[in-house]
């Protein structure tokens, strides 16, 4: 590989890495705002290891309750618009597991979680199928299939 080459790749590689940390930045509680702070505490009252980032418009919040993990996204008003959490397969909707069973007979569910994107809920779920392959299926609460694929 000429000199060039390598200059460019490795000028591109940082590129990509400044980015990534200017897109996202941890900060203390003390940063987020009240109307935001206010708002998590009272919802999530069990909450524990919880670390908060600032993402462009948005707040981060990652954190337990339970053997659980959850994320949380908060615009600038305090609004909750993006909330993911891990389930087990007994909160798995029936229409969903009947759909992953359908598609993939014999598949082993594996990690689940239940996101809520305003209001629109959707269950990402890795299989392992018959054949050993892993999968990521999302879908919708009726068990409609929005993505599938190799994970």
């Amino acid at each position: 590989m000429s000199v060039r080459k390598r200059w460019l790749i490795l000028t591109v590689g940082l590129l990509l890495c400044s980015y990534t940390w200017a897109g996202a930045q941890e900060i203390k509680r003390s940063q987020v705002p009240s109307i935001i702070l206010n708002r998590f505490e009272t919802e999530f009252r069990n909450a524990r290891d919880v670390e908060w980032e600032r993402k462009p418009g948005l707040y981060e919040v990652e954190f337990e309750i339970g053997p659980w993990e959850h994320k949380v996204h908060y615009d600038r008003d305090g609004m909750k618009v993006y909330h993911d959490r891990e389930i087990g397969a007994d909160q798995l909707p029936l229409m969903v597991k009947d759909a992953i069973r359908r598609k993939y007979p014999g598949c082993s569910l594996k990690d689940m979680k239940h996101i809520d994107r305003k209001g629109q809920i959707t269950y990402e779920v890795e299989i392992k199928t018959a054949d050993g392959r892993e999968r990521e299926l999302v879908l919708d609460e009726k068990g409609a299939v929005r993505s599938d694929r190799r994970d």
